[in-house]
């Protein structure tokens, strides 16, 4: 038993692994392109 440990991981690793979250992938579009009228808004550019 000391050379195999118990560890469930190792034979199943988590799910998320495999399928990491879209999210993560693709982050908000919000994120990387700010709203347009925080960087000129409008009547007062």
């Amino acid at each position: 038993m000391d050379i195999f440990p118990n560890i469930p991981d190792s034979r199943f690793p988590i799910p998320d692994s495999r399928f990491p979250i879209p999210d993560s992938r693709f982050p908000i579009p919000d994120s990387r392109f700010p709203i347009p009228d925080s960087r000129s808004p409008p009547g007062r550019g």
